[in-house]
């Protein structure tokens, strides 16, 4: 499945380590006078939400992929464009924790297994998203293998993945991030 501009743009930035302003050139400007609270147009806020849905759950979705793809990178590149990613507090696997624990947990993992390789298991991906909350769900099931050539020791298995993708703000960021292991092979 081909990949959208978005996902390409949080990719690149990424991997650049660029900026964590990631303008999207498919975002118009909003007429604070013919709009309503969320941004819609009153007479046409039935076609507005259902487009704006559409779009929030393709860059969603988009978002999940770019997360699971910068996470399976080497970690120079994986921990130096990940706090991009995140909302300055984040719900991490049941925690309220700032961007900066967030980005301590990732490095710990790092640490221990510095190759991975995470994958979303094609045809498992739901989202939904809430227009007024400005937020998406996106849950899949995961599959993914991790190892440390130093302690030749190696895991695989399968995880059901959860994230909340906020729209609050500029940009959209991940505001919650979760899961649980389903299953376990060749575990360290």
């Amino acid at each position: 499945m081909a990949r959208s501009l978005l996902f390409a743009g949080l990719l690149a930035a990424i991997l650049a380590a660029a900026s964590p302003s990631l303008a999207d050139p498919r975002s118009a400007p909003v007429d604070p006078e013919t709009t309503g609270a969320i941004g819609l147009d009153p007479r046409l806020a039935h076609t507005q939400r259902e487009n704006t849905a559409a779009l929030m759950q393709e860059w969603a979705e988009d978002l999940a992929y770019a997360l699971l793809d910068a996470w399976s990178s080497d970690n120079r590149v994986a921990l130096n464009g990940l706090a991009d990613l995140y909302a300055a507090r984040v719900s991490f696997f049941g925690r309220l924790v700032d961007r900066l624990e967030v980005q301590r947990e990732k490095r710990r993992f790092a640490a221990r297994w510095p190759v991975r390789r995470y994958e979303h298991r094609p045809g498992t991906m739901a989202i939904d998203c809430d227009v007024e909350a400005k937020i998406c769900h996106v849950r899949s099931t995961i599959d993914w293998r991790a190892e440390n050539p130093a302690r030749q020791t190696r895991s695989r298995g399968a995880a059901k993945f959860e994230l909340g993708v906020s729209f609050a703000g500029d940009q959209p960021l991940v505001a919650y991030e979760g899961g649980r292991v389903t299953r376990v092979s060749s575990a360290d």
